[in-house]
């Protein structure tokens, strides 16, 4: 009894859908309710509306976006292409049939293509016939046993492409439709003959001209997919974030990662990003900014940002080889290394010690972490800065692409990986302390505040995460514990921030506290000794500014 009144429950979410799509409520890409709102609007179980929402799903006829909702979609193509394959299957169509179809489709989509058709459209046809053709074959070797069957679908979107480019107003083609008409009525398919014999009425009050400006970016897609597939090739990441940054006029900045679920963010397969290139260009036309970060668990992908054409040429004569160079924006440069993690504990210090090194001399001096998105090739640099008097950005372009390794990047990294095992090895034998003298630390909270009060009246502040590791290694400084330290960044972070950024703070405060008592905390806490004293004032209230030209703090 449960079964069938869920069976019930379930039925009426797709009636519900059903009904608003008939009646035009919902149109495509429309945001529908959430699982929750279907539950108390339909009066049915959760459980029901998840479920029916994750049918519409898997048949491609809605799409879940993490930190966004759910929207209507038309994606059913892989959805049919198995459902075909298996009809096939059981009920024994014959492939023959299926090529005598096809045959009939060709003729009737060469007549009328033929007839009537100015040279030039001619051209542009037997042009795009190319294209489509190799763009099916690619397609087809990947699926195997279903390839007559998505071959007749891929034809069946040639034809249609075909009707809508060549329908300019030109008198009405006749020529091949009585012949696919009459092979269908000798193979006893009245009720197809029909269909297919009034077709024509039909199609033109559904259709409409499109414009030709619609007609020429047509391929604009297969840009970004090119420089994709050359840019993949050259970084070889197993996965790759994609993150959208929409920046205001004001400064301002929104920004979600396309990948991100639960908070947690795994990356693409280059497999799975390509397929999420037509939603990341709906996304460049609302004004979003599209970037990259490649994610590997055997190499290191450095990025240096913000290169002059100069810097760029000194970094290639002090020998280092990028496997990427980007031109983000006019006279604007980003390369991309790639080296092999050394296996070590140290790993992740050392990209980022590399970065922040190779930053310093040829790139942003701000730049420091190893993992750090930079700008996708072939999508728009967005920035309000960049627009030109037209309305129109600059594109990215991908200038170098070659898969390699930096020989000298990696001779670097594994001298710093040498320098961290003898400093660990030091540290071990020594079992250093930095003296606390009597000094007794207090509220970690009122702690990291006062801190932060500190950094704001000495510095522009611009990024936040660098702030919280400051404000770390100053607590380290003052005898916090790591777990108070780590707890402190965790619950003080988010509240700092002017919008919440869904982010996984525990992974957050985690990675700050691994600095704050790793390698490199040991390492600023030496260059910082001077000022320890002056922290554990700030912290106990005992410190106060003397004037606006006293001393800086780093």
């Amino acid at each position: 009894m449960e079964e069938k009144n869920s069976q019930k429950a379930y039925e009426r979410v797709f009636d519900y859908f059903t009904a608003e799509i008939t009646s035009g409520s919902l149109r495509l890409n429309d945001k529908i309710p959430t699982g929750r709102a279907l539950s108390e609007n339909l009066k049915v179980s959760r459980n029901s509306a998840r479920e029916a929402l994750h049918v519409l799903e898997m048949m491609g006829l809605i799409e879940c976006i993490q930190g966004s909702g759910n929207y209507i979609r038309c994606n059913t193509r892989e959805y049919m292409t198995k459902l075909m394959s298996l009809t096939m299957v059981l009920q024994h169509i014959n492939h023959t049939e299926v090529f005598e179809m096809r045959c009939g489709f060709e003729q009737t989509a060469l007549a009328a293509a033929m007839e009537g058709a100015q040279p030039e459209e001619l051209a542009r046809m037997k042009e795009r016939h190319r294209f489509e053709r190799k763009k099916a074959l690619s397609h087809l070797a990947k699926y195997g046993l279903p390839v007559l069957n998505i071959a007749r679908h891929c034809l069946m979107a040639q034809q249609r492409a075909e009707r809508i480019s060549l329908r300019s107003g030109r008198k009405k083609v006749r020529g091949g439709k009585p012949r696919f008409e009459n092979w269908l009525r000798s193979r006893g398919m009245e009720k197809e003959a029909n269909c297919w014999r009034y077709r024509a009425a039909r199609e033109e009050k559904r259709h409409t001209s499109p414009p030709a400006e619609r007609r020429e970016k047509g391929v604009e897609p297969m840009r970004e997919l090119a420089d994709f597939r050359k840019y993949a090739d050259a970084v070889n990441a197993e996965r790759y974030r994609v993150t959208c940054i929409k920046m205001e006029e004001d400064g301002g900045k929104k920004t979600f990662i396309l990948d991100k679920k639960g908070g947690m963010t795994r990356g693409f397969s280059p497999d799975e990003l390509e397929a999420h290139i037509p939603e990341m260009l709906r996304f460049q036309k609302r004004g979003e900014n599209i970037y990259y970060t490649p994610l590997s668990d055997d190499r290191h992908h450095i990025l240096i940002d913000d290169m002059t054409r100069d810097s760029l040429k000194k970094f290639q004569e002090d020998g280092f080889r990028p496997a990427v160079v980007l031109e983000s924006s006019p006279g604007n440069y980003q390369c991309l290394l790639t080296i092999p993690r050394q296996g070590t504990e140290f790993d992740r210090d050392v990209g980022n010690r590399i970065t922040e090194r190779l930053n310093r001399e040829y790139g942003d001096k701000k730049l420091c972490g190893c993992i750090h998105p930079h700008r996708a090739p072939g999508f728009a640099n967005r920035k309000p800065k960049h627009k030109r008097e037209d309305g129109g950005y600059p594109q990215v372009k991908l200038l170098f692409a070659e898969r390699r390794e930096c020989g000298k990047a990696l001779a670097l990294a594994r001298r710093i990986d040498h320098e961290y095992a003898e400093a660990a090895e030091k540290r071990k034998a020594e079992r250093r302390t930095f003296p606390m003298s009597d000094f007794r630390p207090g509220d970690p909270a009122s702690a990291y505040y006062a801190h932060l009060e500190n950094i704001r009246r000495h510095l522009t502040i611009e990024d936040y995460s660098r702030v919280d590791a400051m404000i770390a290694l100053r607590l380290r400084s003052n005898g916090h514990s790591r777990e108070s330290v780590e707890e402190t960044i965790r619950t003080c972070a988010p509240t700092i921030r002017e919008t919440q950024t869904g982010r996984n703070w525990q992974r957050y405060a985690e990675r700050t506290a691994d600095y704050a008592f790793g390698p490199a905390g040991d390492r600023d806490l030496e260059r910082n000794e001077r000022y320890r004293e002056l922290w554990r004032k700030i912290e106990n209230g005992g410190y106060k500014e003397k004037s606006k030209t006293g001393l800086r703090l780093r």
